[in-house]
């Protein structure tokens, strides 16, 4: 990794700038691992023509079901089924594509109804028609979103791991800014001025670069403790390296960082994403396929890289995203799945609705706007430096 550091810059500027920092003013960044360089022509040339046609998944594989569009109830059935109770579960619920929106109750604190409040956040949220820079641009839903946010039961805060519109989206931000004024935005560095922009406050929005940290008190966002608690509850927020880029415009490829989940664990829950983006999706929709085995990929997970990043983070319970929403057709989206739990079976891991043997992790794929519940795990919280 430094010799790849040194060709592109003095050792000096190595010594004194992170391995993932394009400039020494941390306004460009790259991703520091070999691994995510562009394909050779060599590597190209070796590889299988990508593009095929596409079979009736759906027909060739009747036993195979696909995700579905379902009405939000945040939990609810799911903790039923399962026989747990809200203030001790963690609860995410799928807001389609990559967004997601999980509930954590706050020890020691006390609602109208006499239990413990919660604590919402919302990740890479978008309930647009289409993923661009307009309402009449950019890769389009091939499915609906499974509410609006004002039908979202709360936001203290915001989290984007990338400003990609299908992750950063202009018309979502400034509905869940109306609804919930006073939440909190985290964004990777370079990506305030952009927020602020919208009329957020800044200082609610935080910028954090590889492996910063931010920790708060549940009274730092409004929420007040019962006398009797036992312990102040600590709420944080870590930035962790992920391969993938950024960028909205042609002139600003690699300029704001990304970041998705990485080792902090173990997890109780994570959102792992499992396809490609949504600009590809028209060849799906020309009724073709493509193979992403036959061409080398660097910026997204296939379904089995997911299943070992579930394994490599150590997560209890994963479940996927990142596919059926902004894709050409019903084929593309069934096939992602398909791939998903072939992945699963491979490495052994239990599906989401096996109950856990020997401490193995499960994994699986919830409906959009379904909902998983995890009764949370308590343990000694991972050492930061």
């Amino acid at each position: 990794m430094l010799a790849t550091i040194a060709s592109w810059s003095t050792a000096a500027e190595s010594k004194n700038r992170p391995s993932h920092w394009a400039n020494d003013t941390g306004t460009a960044f790259k991703n520091p691992w070999p691994s995510a360089e562009k394909p050779t022509w060599a590597e190209l040339m070796q590889s299988k023509f990508p593009l095929g046609w596409y079979d009736d998944l759906k027909k060739k594989h009747p036993g195979t079901k696909d995700v579905r569009v379902v009405v939000p109830d945040w939990g609810e059935s799911d903790l039923k089924k399962r026989g747990l109770r809200r203030d001790r579960c963690v609860v995410g619920t799928t807001l389609g594509h990559a967004g997601v929106i999980t509930e954590l109750p706050l020890e020691g604190t006390e609602g109208e109804d006499g239990k413990n409040k919660s604590f919402w956040v919302v990740y890479d949220p978008i309930f647009s028609l289409r993923a661009g820079p307009t309402q009449y641009t950019g890769p389009e839903r091939l499915r609906p979103p499974p509410c609006q946010v004002t039908d979202i039961p709360g936001c203290d805060a915001v989290v984007i791991s990338h400003n990609h519109y299908d992750h950063l989206d202009l018309s979502t931000i400034e509905a869940i800014f109306k609804k919930f004024p006073k939440a909190r935005y985290f964004v990777p560095q370079g990506n305030k001025n952009w927020v602020s922009s919208l009329g957020i406050p800044r200082d609610r929005i935080y910028e954090l670069d590889w492996w910063e940290k931010r920790e708060y008190s549940v009274q730092d966002f409004g929420h007040t403790t019962s006398e009797t608690a036992s312990e102040d509850v600590l709420l944080r927020f870590t930035s962790v390296p992920a391969q993938h880029n950024s960028g909205r415009a042609a002139l600003d490829q690699g300029t704001t960082l990304w970041y998705i989940g990485k080792k902090l664990g173990p997890f109780d829950m994570s959102f792992v994403p499992i396809w490609r983006g949504g600009t590809l999706g028209f060849i799906s929709h020309l009724g073709l396929r493509l193979s992403h085995n036959d061409i080398p990929s660097a910026l997204h997970a296939s379904p089995l890289d997911a299943i070992d990043i579930h394994n490599d983070v150590l997560s209890k319970n994963t479940v996927a995203i990142h596919f059926g929403t902004f894709v050409g057709s019903e084929n593309e989206s069934l096939e992602a799945v398909m791939e998903f739990e072939e992945g699963r079976d491979v490495r052994g891991v239990l599906s989401l609705d096996e109950q856990v043997v020997d401490g193995r992790g499960r994994a699986g794929i919830v409906d959009i706007g379904g909902s998983i519940a995890v009764e949370i795990e308590v343990r000694d919280p991972p050492k930061q430096s």
